[in-house]
C-alpha cells in the first residue's frame, strides 16, 4: 500500500486563543499533554507496516481538524503524528526561543520540527530518495526556432524533464506530445499526468510544449525531432539509455509523434549545434487515440490548423503518416476506441497495417468504448492501454519485462 504523506506544520493549527494565553501548560482546554512515547511508536509500527496509507504531520491540538482529516481521507486510516512537545520547555510551557510570537516558529524552531519529523519519514519511505524536481527547458536558447526551408522565428518551445527516483530509473525514456486538434495543448492529462505514470515504472518522461502550427507545417515536428535530439545529447546525464528514447502522442499529439516515428534522419552532421547532429528517430512510439492521416479519415480542425484552409494533394500526401511508413519507421504501438466520433479509429488501424506490410513491430488495442479520450481519461480503457503498452516495451526489451503492469 502506497503511503501519501502531507506536511501540516503545527503553526497552522494553533488555536486564536493562543495568542491572548499566558503560557499553557498541558491540561489547559485547548492544549492536551504531549502523546506518550508507547503510543506514538505504535502508530509508527502500524504505518510502518501498511495498516495506514495517508500520514499526517501536525499537531492534535485541535481536535476537529483531525475529524475533518479523517473525513476528508474518504474512508481511509489516517496517521496523526504529534508534535506538540517540540516546542514546548520541560515544565509544558511554551519556549519562545522556537516560537516567537506564538504563532510562527524561529529558524531554530522550524529546525527543530524538521528534526523531529525526519525519523519518523525515515521509517515511513524506507530511506527512499524523493525523484528529482521536474526540470523545464528551453528548446530554442536563443528563441531562433526554425519554421521549415531554412527560416527562423523569434519563439520558443519548451520540455519538462520528470526523471523517476534513484535507484528506480530503467533507462528508457518518452518525449511526450500532449493533444489539442494542433490548436491548443492538453498538458495536464495527456502531458504531466504521462510523465508521472511513466515515472512509476522507472521511465523518464519528457513532456514537449510544441510550438502550435498556424498552418506553418514542419513547426511541430522540428520541435519533436530536436527534443528527441536533447534527450540523446543529455542522456547519461539524465539517466537515460541513448537507444531506448521514443515518443508517445494523444490525438493530434499522437499525429506529431506518428509524424516523428515516420520522418527523422540520422543526425545533421555540419550542424552548428552539436544536438542537431545527433539522430531523431525515436526508438518507439506509443499512440492513444491518434490523428494518423489527413486525408478523408482525419480530424478537420487538426488538419486545418497544421495544414492551412488549401493544402496542396502532395501536402496532404506527405503529411498523412499511413503513406509515410518504410521498414525503417519507429516500433509502434497504438490504441483506439471503437466509439471514438472525432478521431475515427480507422486511424490507427490504416498506420498499424502500414507498419505490418513493412514487416516494423506493431501491436493495436482496439478498444470497445471510451470514446476520444476514453472516459476523461480514466477507467478500465484507460487502464487497458496503460498495461498494455507497458507489455509491449518490455517485449521489446525497452524496459523489463512486465507482468501485471498498470
Amino acid at each position: 500500500m502506497k503511503i501519501a504523506t502531507s506536511f501540516l506544520p503545527l503553526v497552522t493549527l494553533l488555536s486564536s486563543s493562543w495568542a491572548h494565553a499566558e503560557a499553557p501548560r498541558p491540561g489547559d482546554a485547548d492544549f492536551p499533554a504531549p502523546s506518550p512515547s508507547a503510543r506514538h511508536s505504535a502508530k509508527v509500527a502500524a504505518v510502518k507496516s501498511g495498516d495506514y496509507d495517508l500520514v499526517l504531520i501536525g499537531d492534535s491540538i485541535i481536535h476537529t481538524v483531525g475529524e475533518l482529516t479523517k473525513e476528508l481521507a474518504d474512508g481511509r486510516q489516517v496517521f496523526w503524528l504529534d508534535v506538540n512537545h517540540v516546542f514546548l520547555r520541560p515544565d509544558g510551557t511554551i519556549n519562545t526561543d522556537l516560537m516567537w510570537d506564538l504563532l510562527h516558529p524561529s529558524p531554530a524552531g522550524a529546525e527543530a520540527w524538521a528534526q523531529a519529523v525526519e525519523p519518523t519519514l525515515a521509517k515511513l519511505i524506507g530511506d527512499k530518495p524523493l525523484a528529482p524536481q521536474p526540470r523545464k527547458l528551453a528548446l530554442w536558447p536563443d528563441h531562433k526556432a526554425p519554421i521549415g526551408d531554412g527560416r527562423l522565428e523569434d519563439a520558443n518551445a519548451f520540455i519538462t524533464v520528470y526523471r523517476p527516483a534513484e535507484p528506480d530509473p530503467n533507462g528508457a525514456a518518452a518525449v511526450i506530445c500532449p493533444g489539442g486538434g494542433y490548436g491548443g495543448l492538453v498538458m495536464g492529462a495527456e502531458g504531466s499526468g504521462i510523465a508521472k505514470w511513466l515515472n512509476g515504472h522507472g521511465i523518464t518522461g519528457i513532456v514537449l510544449r510544441y510550438r502550435l502550427p498556424r498552418g506553418r507545417r514542419f513547426v511541430p515536428l522540428l520541435d519533436a525531432q530536436h527534443a528527441i535530439r536533447t534527450a540523446r545529447f543529455n542522456a547519461k546525464q539524465w539517466g537515460c539509455d541513448p537507444r531506448r528514447i521514443g515518443i508517445i502522442g494523444f490525438s493530434a499529439g499522437g499525429h506529431l509523434a506518428s509524424t516523428a516515428a515516420t520522418h527523422f534522419d540520422g543526425g545533421k552532421a555540419g550542424a552548428g549545434d552539436p544536438i542537431e547532429r545527433i539522430g531523431c528517430r525515436p526508438d518507439f512510439a506509443v499512440l492513444v487515440y491518434p490523428v494518423i492521416t489527413m486525408g478523408d479519415k482525419t480530424h478537420g480542425g487538426s488538419k486545418r490548423n497544421l495544414l492551412g484552409a488549401a493544402p496542396s494533394p502532395e501536402t496532404i500526401d506527405l503529411f498523412s503518416n499511413e503513406k509515410q511508413v518504410t521498414a525503417q519507421s519507429s516500433p509502434t504501438f497504438l490504441a483506439h476506441a471503437l466509439d471514438d466520433r472525432a478521431v475515427p479509429c480507422d486511424n490507427s488501424r490504416m498506420f498499424h497495417e502500414a507498419l505490418k506490410a513493412n514487416e516494423v513491430d506493431t501491436q493495436y488495442l482496439e478498444l470497445p468504448s471510451g470514446g476520444h479520450g476514453l472516459n476523461g481519461y480514466k477507467g478500465p480503457m484507460w487502464e487497458a492501454w496503460q498495461r498494455d503498452s507497458l507489455k509491449w516495451l518490455g517485449s521489446l526489451k525497452m524496459i523489463q519485462a512486465q507482468k501485471d503492469a498498470k
